[in-house]
């Protein structure tokens, strides 16, 4: 009697056994796969972060290069808050009016400021449709 249930048991043990080996080798196998994808996403954010560090060096340049645009456009930023919040809004002050060439200047700063910003969003949606 028992050799007869080993002889039905035994193929149908080892077909779920085999089974559920292969379940094990397929979810091993996917796991590696998931792993190996996201190494190479990781190694291609890094290389991004490196060209994109180049760009902004290549841009803007050493700090030394970009130090006197950046306190120009940030004494620019100053006096608008000054003018904005301080006076206007808070009226704790009063500026008196920009003339002659500081004016055209903070006005050109600002322009160029705002100005590049929207160019390169505008560009950047312009890529964004043509792609």
């Amino acid at each position: 009697m028992q050799w007869i249930l080993s002889l039905i048991s035994a193929p149908l043990f080892n077909t779920l056994l085999k089974g559920w080996q292969a379940k094990l080798d397929a979810n091993t196998a996917a796991g590696v796969q998931a792993a190996d994808v996201a190494k190479a996403a990781m190694n291609s954010e890094v290389q991004q972060r490196v060209a994109n560090a180049g760009i902004v060096t290549a841009t803007m340049g050493h700090w030394y290069t970009a130090l006197p645009m950046t306190l120009v456009m940030g004494a620019a930023a100053a006096f608008f808050v000054k003018c904005v919040v301080w006076d206007t809004m808070l009226g704790w002050g009063e500026t008196p009016a920009l003339g002659g060439d500081v004016q055209t200047s903070y006005n050109l700063i600002m322009a160029f400021w705002f100005g590049s910003a929207g160019v390169r969003g505008s560009i950047a949606a312009i890529r964004g449709l043509w792609r």
